[in-house]
């Protein structure tokens, strides 16, 4: 075998030459990029694989048993590339062991300048970290999975968390200078495991979209005593997390991990799937 730009080579002298991308999220399938001519066809059988670059070109050079050569160009790879990004900078990292840090939402002021992260601990509670990633306070408050914040006024912010252990909407009161974060209610919700969530302000009003394990999709709106009301709820095959809304348009965009991303209609009752999982762009586990 070897290693290619984006995929790894195998020779099966029965096949042919075999490529399997290096992506970790893409599907575990098998491509033939050089199939092996049958036997008694004057084909010679294939014994080794090398890589070689010529003029800034990569190529495969396949090797036979009696020192045969056939050299190719692998046809481009199915999956669409994506521009790399690297990081500026990074928090401290948690005390958990395995996946614990999740996700994060960055509020700040409109005066000041002051800034603030707010991640999740998928093992413990919500974690506040400076904008230079060193962590100012952390919340213990059970299995935090996803977070939002909507302004709600100079320097304060609503902020809202799917919490798995009480399995609830968790809201905060998050004031900036000086900063104080405090949990005002808990939501409870019906699922049996609260997964994605996502917050928008709609008509002045805070609204909170959450998920579950199921594929259940809730909306609920926020009270300025921090009760809440359900206001509708959707249904997908499959687990959905991650969501984001087009305030302008009023669209619900969801990510369900094993199909694609929908969009919904907030104002009306349309729904429809705007990116398909396998297009070439995605791969299953759409967060």
């Amino acid at each position: 075998c070897v290693l290619g730009p984006d995929r790894i080579y195998f020779l099966d002298p029965a096949i042919g030459v075999l490529a399997y991308n290096r992506s970790a999220e893409a599907e575990p399938i098998m491509q033939a990029v050089y199939v092996q001519p049958p036997a008694g066809t004057g084909a010679f059988i294939p014994v080794s694989i090398e890589a070689l670059e010529t003029d800034g070109a990569w190529q495969l050079l396949v090797l036979g048993a009696n020192g045969e050569e056939y050299m190719f160009r692998p046809p481009a790879s199915k999956r669409k590339s994506a521009a790399s990004m690297l990081p500026a900078v990074e928090t401290d990292p948690t005390d958990r062991r395995g996946d614990s840090a999740d996700d994060s939402v960055v509020i700040a002021s409109e005066t000041s300048g002051e800034a603030w992260i707010l991640g999740t601990d998928k093992q413990g509670g919500l974690r506040v970290f400076s904008l230079d990633g060193l962590q100012h306070a952390f919340l213990e408050l059970g299995t935090l999975n996803n977070v939002d914040a909507v302004p709600r006024g100079t320097n304060r912010f609503l902020v809202a968390a799917s919490n798995r252990t009480a399995l609830s909407i968790d809201l905060f009161d998050v004031r900036l200078g000086p900063l104080k974060v405090e949990r005002v209610s808990q939501v409870a919700l019906d699922f049996e495991d609260p997964y994605g969530l996502c917050m928008a302000q709609i008509d002045n009003e805070p609204h909170v979209f959450v998920g579950d394990k199921q594929g259940q999709v809730q909306r609920w709106r926020i009270m300025d005593d921090y009760s809440a009301e359900l206001i509708e709820s959707w249904s997908f095959e499959s687990l959905t997390e991650g969501c984001v809304v087009d305030r302008e348009d009023l669209v619900l965009y969801v990510g369900e991990e094993e199909a694609g991303i929908w969009a919904i209609d907030l104002g009306g009752d349309g729904r429809s799937r705007v990116a398909r999982v396998g297009d070439g762009y995605l791969e299953a586990d759409v967060e």
